[in-house]
């Protein structure tokens, strides 16, 4: 059961990375921001399911971020990490434009493209 909350998870997060971009096309930047956010989000209850790790809402991702960081010692993902937090912040007050919300998408995919590498990897501690 913990394997196919994993797998949907990663199915969602991907499917919310898509969307995000769709939205944007289609001029959508607050949809964009909170799908990008979303797919980010996703990802990480898939580690966090797959580590069996402690989570209880927004605030323990920055936990996970910081113990992902510690392990990988790649600092870009926590930076990345702020990047889709504030895209999330955005999506209820609307602070970034269009274009920002644009870069910020791009920095979201190679957060999720690290985070997935960390899945992959399947490391449990």
């Amino acid at each position: 059961m913990t394997l196919e909350l994993q797998q949907n998870h990663i199915v969602v997060s991907r499917q919310l990375i898509q969307h995000a971009e769709e939205e944007l096309a289609d001029g959508e930047p607050l949809q964009a921001s909170e799908k990008a956010w979303g797919a980010v989000a996703h990802l990480l209850k898939a580690i966090v399911r797959q580590r069996r790790w402690r989570h209880g809402g927004h605030h323990h991702f920055f936990q996970i971020i910081d113990q992902l960081v510690e392990e990988t010692g790649d600092d870009e993902i926590e930076t990345f990490f702020s990047v889709a937090d504030g895209l999330h912040g955005n999506f209820y007050n609307g602070f970034k434009s269009e274009s920002a919300v644009r870069s910020n998408i791009q920095k979201v995919k190679l957060l999720i493209t690290k985070l997935t590498a960390i899945y992959d990897s399947g490391v449990e501690e």
